[in-house]
C-alpha cells in the first residue's frame, strides 16, 4: 500500500487513550476510518485511497512528539 509502505494488507490499527488524545485523533483520522471502539481504546482501518503527501505532513509533524 502507497505512503504506508509498513503496514501489512488487511492490517488494523489499536489505539489506546485514543478519545483522551484530540492532538492525534485529527491526523489518525485523515489515514484511518473508525471501525470500532470500547472505552478509549480505538479500532482502526486504513482508508482505502491514503494521501501521500498529507501522510507526509502529518508524520514530520508528529516524528518527535512523544505523546
Amino acid at each position: 500500500m502507497a505512503g504506508r509502505p509498513r503496514l501489512a494488507s488487511g492490517a488494523l490499527l489499536l489505539v489506546h487513550d485514543f478519545w483522551d488524545r484530540a492532538v492525534y485523533r485529527a491526523p489518525l483520522l485523515r489515514h484511518f476510518d473508525l471501525a470500532g471502539s470500547a472505552g478509549t481504546l480505538a479500532l482502526l482501518t486504513p482508508k482505502p485511497m491514503p494521501d501521500p503527501a498529507m501522510l507526509s505532513v502529518d508524520l514530520i509533524a508528529h516524528a518527535f512528539d512523544p505523546g
